[in-house]
């Protein structure tokens, strides 16, 4: 096993390095999600769950943040949140992303639908409008 840079709270306030979790048959890491939210609880929330999958996880609560995190690891399924704080909203930068990483999985989340804002979701090619 390999160990990444990030760091796990074990429930005791102690952090201990992450042991990087891999595929049993082909010995190749497992994927990567980035959550983009600006709510801190929700990534943290999302993050505890994915994390007991096994998943890798990633967090940024701005698209530059965002931005960041695609341009400096393979991030392989992005969870984007439609209201974000900056310049662009969360299909903006669903869209920025795309262009560069065309495989990447795509699920939005909103609390604030609309059928624009599905349609758009779909036309990224999302697997899940939330």
């Amino acid at each position: 096993m390999i160990l990444s840079e990030e760091y796990a709270d074990s429930g005791r306030g102690i952090r201990r390095p992450v042991a990087e979790k891999q595929h049993a048959d082909r010995g190749t890491p497992m994927p990567t999600v980035l959550i983009v939210d600006d709510e801190k609880g929700y990534r943290e929330y999302v993050k505890r769950a994915l994390e007991r999958t096994g998943v890798r996880v990633r967090l940024a609560a701005t698209p530059d943040a965002a931005l960041g995190v695609v341009r400096e690891v393979q991030v392989d399924m992005m969870i984007v949140d439609i209201r974000l704080p900056g310049k662009i909203n969360g299909l903006d930068l669903a869209e920025q992303v795309k262009k560069e990483n065309r495989g990447i999985a795509l699920m939005v989340i909103t609390g604030y639908s609309s059928p624009e804002y599905e349609r758009r979701s779909r036309a990224l090619g999302a697997i899940e409008y939330l």
